[in-house]
């Protein structure tokens, strides 16, 4: 069960810190789901989304607050020399942050992926191949086979599993831009992007050393490997040898 053990190091590391969390337990899904949803996306899912829809299933979510005092904690620990920015950074505190592990549901996923297509036809592209050419066009294609797991941050912006291997490296995608086609490798699969991010219980990276800002647009601002690293995460949340 490996992915479970993910999710038990992220529950007991918050039980042993008094966090309260929420869980949303997934679907059980079946193997004529999974059939249905590669014959209605034309293509066959990695193998370790598969493994992962039939142990944890499908829409599952563990959610929580990030307590004030652990931001607080940042605050003074990467201010520790100017008081005077100390002190507007923790005025600036007023809540705590939410943050959650979830796969989107089969049917959700679907109807993203389906936006993504239209998004990247050819027809919406066509202004943009005036000025980037075959090149463009081959990685427009490319993505037409990312499979967006999980929507977050709204409008567009979706973390994905490339399926144009059965590896099922994890990427960054934002359709509000098509004519971008920078975008941040988040992992080289499922199971290595959940066990990084398990490390730091799930928490979003941190931002002006106050504000959790999102792995979203952390991703925004990146074009290339993603940090996962103690500097963009709250070191509060780390799971040593996970």
């Amino acid at each position: 069960m490996k992915y479970t053990r993910y999710i038990n190091l992220a529950i007991d590391h918050l039980n042993r810190n008094g966090i309260e969390y929420e869980i949303l337990q997934g679907e059980m899904v079946s193997i004529e789901q999974i059939r249905d949803c590669e014959e209605t996306i034309g293509f066959s899912l990695p193998r370790e989304y598969r493994e992962y829809l039939f142990e944890i299933g499908d829409g599952f979510s563990l959610s929580y607050e990030t307590p004030m005092k652990y931001l607080e904690e940042r605050i003074l620990a990467v201010l520790h020399s100017d008081s005077s920015k100390q002190h507007e950074a923790l005025k600036s505190v007023k809540n705590g942050h939410r943050n959650r592990w979830r796969l989107d549901s089969i049917a959700d996923t679907i109807s993203e992926w389906e936006c993504t297509q239209k998004e990247l036809s050819e027809e919406s592209i066509k202004e943009y191949l005036k000025w980037n050419g075959e090149e463009y066009l081959n990685e427009c294609r490319r993505r037409r086979r990312w499979f967006p797991i999980s929507g977050i941050g709204g409008g567009g912006r979706t973390i994905n599993i490339d399926c144009n291997t059965d590896s099922g490296s994890i990427r960054y995608h934002d359709i509000r831009n098509p004519g971008n086609t920078n975008s941040t490798y988040i992992a080289h699969s499922l199971e290595f992007w959940m066990a990084n991010w398990s490390q730091y219980t799930f928490s979003d990276p941190t931002y002006s050393y106050t504000t959790q800002m999102g792995i979203t647009c952390l991703c925004d601002s990146l074009d290339g490997e993603f940090p996962w690293a103690d500097s963009s995460f709250l070191p509060k949340f780390r799971i040593a040898n996970i």
